[in-house]
C-alpha cells in the first residue's frame, strides 16, 4: 500500500512525531512499514509511506481496529490538524520489480 500524504505548511515535525506513535500500532495489527519519505525536490509538503499489508481488506480492517488501541487517541486526532489530504493506493509488484 502506498499512502501519499500532503502535510500542512510548517507541520512536518509534528506530523513525524504523530506517525512515530502510530506506526507501532499499525504494525502490531499486521502492517509493516517498508519506508517513509518526504519530498526533497518537488512538493516539499508531501510524504510517501510504503506499507506491506496482507491484502486489500487489511487496509480498512486495520484502520478500524487501530481506533480501539489505547494509544491511538494520543496521536491520531492530531492528524486532522496536520494533513491537507491523504491518498491511499493498494498496489502489486510489476514483473520488472526486484
Amino acid at each position: 500500500m502506498i499512502a501519499r500524504l500532503h502535510v500542512k505548511y510548517g507541520r512536518l515535525g509534528p506530523f513525524n512525531e504523530a506517525m512515530a506513535g502510530l506506526i507501532p500500532i499499525f504494525e502490531g495489527l499486521g502492517w509493516e512499514l517498508l519506508g517513509a519519505y518526504s519530498t526533497l525536490i518537488g512538493d516539499i509538503h508531501e510524504v510517501t509511506d510504503i506499507w506491506a499489508v496482507p491484502d486489500a481488506n487489511a487496509v480498512g480492517e486495520v484502520r478500524l481496529a487501530a481506533r480501539s488501541h489505547p494509544e491511538y487517541l494520543t496521536y491520531a486526532p492530531a492528524l486532522a490538524d496536520l494533513l491537507d489530504s491523504e491518498v491511499i493506493s493498494v498496489t502489486t509488484k510489476v514483473p520488472y520489480s526486484p
